[in-house]
């Protein structure tokens, strides 16, 4: 979507939705922290009203004079937003509501331009990836708010080619109704040479010298029980490590497969160690059988380290041909690209500089111009269609 220059003239009043912000980010709360400070960086214009469940997470904006922060005790999905959003949007007479978390009114001010990222549609595509109660709720959600809210909005921007293909396939929605805008990693992803930090890091995680990563959650679409069978027959000292919680069945599925005591779980990893984390391990195993986008393969390849991901969904998209990739149905070939880089120190560094170099192709820049151009594209369709009493 392209903005016409000769309607978009004064600056926007953008409406943010950040209530997916919170002390432990996840997927969609790093993506909107990562959004609103390449927006505070890089657009000193326009207009920002940022609507937050937990205001620490996005206080850093207030060094930016062209952004206000609402906090509020309406949290994602409660009921009370379907009348709350439109209310808030009428008084700060916002141009655009962008809610980068899926969640969306079914209403808006007739003044105002909606606008949705929509990440993936996992829940409809792996059903099976999620405890069964969480995949009922899910697909009843995806028909009774997020489709309707789809096919309302005036646009919706999603984080890969494959996401825009399912969204437009699962949702009914035709394609030009969609926009990509990928992903990126923050800066801080590098290989970094001050070892000191690296050693610090070790030592308050306890991590031995050399050890294999995976950074995600732990639902079933990720792969960790294939990933244990595949450790299991991996001929190596190398421990496994994986920062993420140790749920039950995963307890069970290391048990089965005898490598309780070859696997290491750190629980929640802060984002400021993740960096380092990364720059730590001697390889990163990243076997999802899905995903709208794949963030933790990327900030991987930034920081230089030899990677191997599932061949499926968006991750060839993301790795290009800088990581092993391999079928995440098949423990044999897991293990076999794990073997291959541990044993082979040439592929392995001709992969970590291949990923830091496509990691350069996902920059917060590119993304921030390519949003803010969908934004302005977005008010001057909507002002096209309803009239100048949208400025007004």
């Amino acid at each position: 979507m392209k903005a016409n220059p000769s309607v978009s003239r004064d600056p926007l009043r953008v409406f943010i939705d950040a209530r997916e912000v919170r002390p432990q980010l996840n997927g969609l709360g790093r993506y909107t922290i990562n959004l609103l400070s390449g927006l505070a960086l890089l657009d000193p214009i326009n207009h920002y009203t940022v609507l937050a469940y937990h205001p620490e997470g996005v206080a850093f904006l207030k060094d930016f004079p062209n952004f206000q922060i609402i906090s509020t005790d309406v949290h994602v999905v409660d009921p009370r937003e379907q009348a709350f959003l439109p209310y808030l949007m009428h008084r700060e007479r916002a141009d655009i509501f962008h809610s980068p978390s899926m969640v969306a009114p079914l209403a808006a001010p007739k003044r105002c331009a909606t606008l949705m990222t929509i990440h993936d549609t996992i829940p409809l595509v792996c059903p099976e990836g999620f405890p069964w109660y969480w995949s009922m709720a899910w697909q009843l959600y995806y028909a009774a708010s997020i489709r309707p809210a789809a096919h309302r909005t005036t646009h919706i921007i999603t984080v890969s080619e494959n996401s825009r293909k399912d969204l437009a396939h699962h949702l009914d929605l035709p394609l030009e109704k969609i926009s990509v805008i990928h992903n990126w990693h923050q800066k801080n992803y590098k290989p970094i040479k001050e070892l000191c930090l690296i050693e610090d890091l070790r030592k308050r995680y306890l991590l031995p010298g050399r050890f294999i990563l995976y950074v995600g959650s732990t639902l079933k679409y990720k792969n960790l029980h294939r990933l244990f069978e595949a450790f299991a027959e991996l001929d190596s000292d190398l421990p496994l490590v994986l920062a993420t919680h140790p749920e039950r069945h995963l307890l069970q599925s290391a048990n089965r497969f005898g490598i309780a005591n070859r696997i290491q779980f750190l629980g929640y990893v802060p984002e400021k160690d993740l960096p380092l984390l990364y720059n730590a391990a001697s390889l990163f195993v990243y076997p999802s059988v899905y995903e709208g986008f794949g963030l933790p393969p990327l900030e991987a390849m930034a920081c230089g380290v030899p990677t191997v991901v599932g061949d499926s969904s968006s991750l060839p998209e993301v790795v290009g041909n800088a990581a092993l990739r391999v079928d995440p149905k098949d423990p044999r070939a897991i293990r076999e690209a794990m073997r291959r880089l541990l044993q082979d120190p040439i592929l392995a560094h001709s992969l970590s500089e291949q990923g830091v170099r496509q990691a350069t192709r996902f920059t917060k820049e590119l993304a921030i111009r390519q949003t803010l151009n969908i934004y302005a594209g977005v008010a001057c369709a909507h002002r096209g269609l309803f009239g100048e009493y949208a400025q007004a």
